[in-house]
């Protein structure tokens, strides 16, 4: 689809300021770190095209990874079942056929809406913004995304953070000048100078999506809203449009309202039906007044039209630390960003349906009585305070007793409230007048935050006490496999197999730690020889311990065992028996009963005898071993093997004569 925008725009930047200008405006020259230098839009190369697929849901990794393997990836979301693609004809072909793929559309270009004026000054005060700001409405803790072509540098901003989205630069620096116009008229600092934007104290994020020219790929768009998403923005601006549907685009802005973010749109100047997105039924159309409340000549209208807002000159923060006068309805959909976030700062934990409620209701009905394709409900005007939403949040708010499923929460009463509401997650769990709440169907190891409002009378305290918890995970199985794989006179090897929920293990040798971390095994280098320990391991987590895992082990000696090996004779004739004396002692000549011997007598020709013993109680055995006369004659050798726990192996050899 065909995203791209007639621009038709008419700047001013207005470095020197005379008398004639309603607004006091001054001019400081700063100097910014790193500037990018003005690029256009990459476009694909040629025989390719730029597509956005659109995939099913719950696909195996397998499937998407086909998908995205189909061509050169551009952009791929965490929040939407989309990737953006270059691909050959033949490339596309294999996606139509796909059968996990739900659409395939052009990744079309969208840029600024912009038309042209003359430069007349222009404030606030048709949209009710100071008596909103003296009862005590500024956008305070709001956060509002700007998806445009950044945020220069600039006395009379506070950029609260952003990001690019663009291919040539990783700053969200303003190359163009529209974005640092789009933010001013939202959040331009309320002080002694220059301008001043409609919500002066809410948090403005600079998302860089369009290029120095003005231009962005519709992919550009949908990663800005999915970082949004992820970064929990309050409201999403786009002053941006094209006249081409994308299901990817509609399925991203579904996402950002489904998950609590209000979305404005411009519907668009050349005086023509509303274009894309402002046409999606979760964003917030918005059609451009002059000062007169009049509709402007350029503004797009239709039945998606849901509210109006000044975007005939209007002046604001522009490039290079100056001022610029606009027209558009680019300038009016910041307008209604600005009212949305003085509307949530009074009631943060409305949902976007509800705020969207209130707007319509309060808007100045223009036009045809009721909602009409020019106006929609009338002109938006930012709320006044009730005092009553001024009552205080509950204190001494927190949480205890934390389990895998269960927690316990408790406050200090509020004098003005008559109840109170939980909400946990962004969802309400409780309403009422107790000053407890026992919450019973946590899940697990899963984080939680919980936010306690006072209310009165159906109005709630404008922010809410909060705290915060970690379910605990649930109790690890004793560690399986528990065994020792290496034991000297000197140290003990041990190792474990892995635990469920278990983030950390504590072994103990004789009830005492000696380790506590996360591996699966451990060397003790502290024991000494022919002891016996006794070794258990449990598997933990902060909220829970296995029952132990236990071995016992007796180190080695470090005294070698000695062999002593003989035959009776020197020299046997064939047929006769060889008798063979064997004995284990240690420390010269102290005997170790029961010690293991492996025997093994070799004639000229081969093995004759080979068997394992133990030697008796006395650390003694003989055994007679009969030469046949087909044996050859020659030497013969005795090799003994002898070992005992608790001792070092040792070996011994004799020989004998036969004749």
């Amino acid at each position: 689809m065909n995203f791209i925008d007639k621009q038709r725009i008419y700047r001013a930047i207005l470095t020197t300021l005379t008398a004639t200008l309603f607004l006091p405006i001054a001019v400081d020259h700063i100097h910014a770190e790193a500037i990018s230098q003005a690029k256009t839009i990459e476009k694909p190369d040629i025989g390719e095209q730029r597509v956005i697929v659109t995939y099913k849901s719950n696909i195996s990794k397998n499937a998407k990874d086909q998908i995205e393997n189909t061509g050169d990836v551009q952009q791929s979301f965490k929040h939407v079942n989309a990737v953006s693609l270059e691909v050959s004809d033949t490339e596309m072909k294999a996606l139509e056929s796909n059968p996990n793929v739900t659409a395939v559309e052009n990744d079309d270009i969208v840029k600024i809406k912009e038309t042209s004026s003359q430069i007349i000054p222009y404030g606030i005060n048709a949209l009710n913004g100071i008596k909103s700001w003296e009862s005590g409405l500024t956008g305070k803790g709001v956060k509002v995304a700007i998806i445009d072509s950044g945020a220069a540098i600039h006395n009379d901003l506070n950029i609260a953070g952003g990001k690019s989205f663009v291919f040539y630069t990783t700053s969200y620096l303003d190359d163009n000048g529209h974005g640092t116009h789009v933010a001013g008229i939202v959040g331009a600092k309320n002080n002694s100078f220059g301008v001043v934007g409609i919500a002066p104290d809410s948090d403005i994020y600079a998302l860089k999506a369009l290029d120095s020219m003005g231009n962005g790929y519709n992919s550009n768009i949908i990663k800005a809203i999915d970082w949004s998403i992820e970064n929990h923005m309050d409201i999403i601006n786009m002053s941006l449009g094209g006249s081409s549907e994308s299901y990817a685009f509609q399925q991203a802005i579904d996402k950002a309202y489904n998950s609590g973010i209000l979305v404005v749109a411009a519907a668009g100047n050349d005086g023509a039906p509303v274009e894309y997105p402002a046409k999606y039924n979760h964003a917030i159309a918005v059609s451009a007044t002059d000062t007169s409340n009049n509709l402007a000549s350029f503004s797009n209208r239709g039945p998606e039209i849901e509210v109006a807002a000044p975007g005939v000159n209007v002046i604001s923060t522009y490039k290079g630390n100056t001022y610029a006068s606009m027209d558009g309805t680019s300038m009016a959909t910041p307008y209604v960003a600005g009212v949305l976030a003085l509307y949530k700062q009074e009631y943060p934990s409305a949902t976007p349906d509800e705020i969207r409620n209130m707007v319509r209701q309060n808007a100045i009905d223009l036009g045809p009585v009721g909602r009409d394709s020019s106006y929609g409900y009338g002109l938006v005007q930012a709320p006044i305070m009730d005092s009553i939403s001024l009552l205080a949040a509950p204190t001494n708010f927190y949480a205890s007793k934390v389990t895998s499923y269960t927690t316990a929460l408790s406050w200090d009463p509020s004098s003005d409230a008559t109840s109170y509401r939980l909400t946990r997650n962004g969802v309400t769990i409780y309403e009422g007048t107790n000053t407890t709440y026992n919450d019973t169907t946590l899940t697990p190891h899963t984080y939680y935050q919980y936010k306690l409002y006072a209310v009165k009378n159906h109005i709630q305290s404008a922010t809410p006490a909060t705290t915060a918890i970690i379910s605990y995970p649930l109790t690890p199985s004793s560690p399986a496999n528990f065994k020792t794989t290496s034991v000297t006179g000197n140290s003990v090897t041990l190792n474990w197999s892995n635990s469920d929920y278990a983030t950390f293990y504590e072994l103990k040798r004789n009830g005492i730690t000696i380790y506590k971390g996360n591996s699966l095994d451990y060397t003790d280098t502290t024991v000494k020889p022919n002891t016996s320990y006794q070794y258990q391991v449990i598997a933990g987590n902060y909220g829970s311990s296995s029952a132990p895992s236990q071995v016992n082990i007796t180190t080695a000696q470090t005294t070698p065992l000695n062999a002593y090996t003989f035959s009776t004779y020197n020299s046997y004739k064939k047929g006769s028996s060889v008798l063979i004396g064997v004995y284990s002692r240690y420390n010269g000549n102290i005997p170790v009963p029961w010690a293991r011997f492996d025997i093994v007598v070799k004639s000229p020709s081969g093995i004759v005898y080979k068997n394992t013993h133990y030697t008796n109680q006395n650390g003694v055995y003989t055994i007679s071993v009969p030469t046949s006369w087909k044996s050859p004659s020659g030497k013969y050798t005795i090799s003994v093997l002898m070992s005992k726990t608790g001792y070092l192996v040792t070996s011994k050899t004799a020989s004998f004569y036969v004749n």
